[in-house]
């Protein structure tokens, strides 16, 4: 497996999670998405709350992390052990990018 590859697997989740937890996106697709899953504005705050568990799960740049980078850790594995480890590596490069560059704390 190429390092190059994983490389940007690990830039791919990232923004993708980043993308649909932080951003509107273009025509405020993601932004609508989050409101028909619950997500709002905190009364009186810049900050979003969730009314449901699917609103909190796209607030959460991790979680999402977790979730998204199954497919390219399916597509790059060659075996079960392999496929996990890089399922975890993958998942583990995106949230590490969302700590360091996202913009915020994770709670």
């Amino acid at each position: 497996m190429d390092a190059l590859v994983i490389v940007l697997a690990v830039l791919s989740v990232w923004r993708v999670v980043h993308l649909i937890a932080k951003e509107d996106g273009p025509f405020y697709v993601f932004g609508r998405l989050r409101e028909f899953a619950g997500v709002r504005y905190a009364s009186g705050t810049e900050e979003f709350v969730a009314d449901t568990m699917i609103g909190n799960l796209l607030l959460c740049p991790l979680c999402l992390s977790v979730w998204f980078a199954i497919p390219p850790a399916v597509i790059l594995a060659t075996g079960v052990f392999q496929g996990f480890i890089c399922w975890l590596g993958i998942s583990g490069g995106a949230s590490l990018l969302e700590l360091m560059y996202g913009g915020g704390k994770e709670e």
